[in-house]
């Protein structure tokens, strides 16, 4: 059967319809289902990264570049304190039979050594052990603030945010021929009572050759391996006794007598009544925590260097992301979350003035819901929510 025509208005009934008022009834939205835009959230919601943990990360990475004022992020209770870079500078020479090495000793004071290196006229083989090599010198961590007495007399606690060594070829680039070995000790005890040898059959240390006018060989403290570097310290040297210090160390061999350039950089905070110029601290334990996870998984396999920062901050961002709630449903200034709460257990607000005016909550339709939470799915988005304004990675 064919549809009758529908009728045409006449010019009369036109005219008589000018002079109504037409309601319009909008359809009624279907309230059970709503789509996800994973796009529309990375607009509206972004789980910024805190700044803290982005100054101590890069800090953590590069302490030779960074500036200062980082602070270890780790405590509930965040103290002000004042945070101080220091750094020290020596030229060291291979020994007489071409091995040589230099040690970083996190240290407080500035009247103990922070560097530990070899000399031209110092003595020993591929075998033998650093701490028994002859004619060593030191140099003193001049430009720390306080004393040991400053510090061992309670008057000033510290503890070390951040440090690293680092070594460069400075002799004629025809005659870089040299290679070397860093390590950081992964318990944090002395690594001067290894050798050459052993150091070169440690899976843990990383093995580079020299050349002309570049920063041969770099190795970053990992941040602390003990609940005890975690705490303010009145001792001179971080771990004590001083016995154990020293966990930083870059080995050489080559031509004796070959001159490198050491240096240290390391970040410290202190406090106590000696302080002149405390500044705030920030707490942030949950980012902190995914910090040490990262790091600590990389220096399970080779020692802390700059050149890992940019994938180490990678793979802290996607390790936060792994955290963020999961979003089921969304609303006027709701995020619901899959626990289920509206307001409470990590629900977030999207929009302050759209909270002022809420609309009813729409949910997901338990299709959509797998599709979310499905893990593939889940990473993907909550890595997306994830930003930061660390502009160096």
């Amino acid at each position: 059967m064919n549809p009758q025509p529908k009728p045409k208005k006449s010019k009369a009934q036109k005219q008589a319809n000018n002079g109504k008022v037409v309601t319009t009834v909008a359809r009624t939205p279907r309230k059970n289902v709503s789509r996800f835009d994973p796009a529309s959230h990375k607009q509206r919601l972004l789980w910024k990264v805190p700044d803290c943990a982005v100054e101590y990360f890069a800090t953590l990475c590069d302490p030779f570049n960074a500036s200062p004022g980082a602070c270890l992020p780790a405590d509930v209770l965040p103290l002000p304190s004042q945070k101080v870079r220091t750094f020290a500078r020596v030229r060291m020479a291979l020994g007489t039979t071409g091995f040589g090495f230099a040690c970083y000793t996190p240290v407080g004071s500035n009247d103990q050594a922070i560097l530990q290196y070899t000399t031209a006229t110092s003595v020993g083989t591929s075998a033998t052990l650093f701490n028994a090599y002859t004619n060593l010198a030191n140099a003193n961590n001049t430009q720390g603030p306080f004393t040991g007495a400053n510090i061992t007399g309670g008057d000033i606690s510290w503890r070390l945010v951040a440090g690293g060594l680092r070594i460069k070829y400075i002799g004629a680039a025809s005659l870089s021929n040299g290679v070397t070995i860093g390590v950081e000790h992964q318990d944090h005890r002395n690594a001067r009572t290894m050798s050459w040898d052993i150091l070169n059959t440690n899976p843990y240390s990383i093995i580079q050759r020299v050349g002309p006018s570049t920063w041969d060989s770099a190795v970053c403290s990992s941040g602390p391996v003990t609940p005890q570097e975690l705490e303010w310290s009145n001792s001179s040297y971080i771990p004590s006794p001083a016995a154990d210090a020293g966990y930083v160390l870059i080995a050489v061999s080559g031509t004796p007598g070959d001159i490198y350039e050491a240096e240290v950089f390391q970040h410290v905070e202190y406090i106590g009544t000696l302080c002149s110029s405390k500044s705030r601290s920030h707490s942030d334990p949950s980012s902190y925590s995914k910090i040490v996870d990262t790091v600590k998984n990389q220096t399970a396999i080779k020692p802390l260097a700059p050149a890992d920062a940019p994938t180490l901050f990678e793979k802290f961002k996607t390790a936060l992301a792994e955290n963020l709630p999961t979003i089921v449903s969304t609303g006027v200034g709701i995020a619901r979350i899959a626990s289920g709460d509206v307001l409470g257990g990590g629900a977030m607000i999207l929009s302050g003035a759209a909270a002022a005016a809420p609309r009813p909550q729409l949910r997901l339709s338990n299709e959509m819901q797998s599709k979310i939470l499905a893990p593939q799915g889940r990473q993907r988005d909550r890595e997306a929510l994830v930003t930061s304004r660390y502009a160096g990675y």
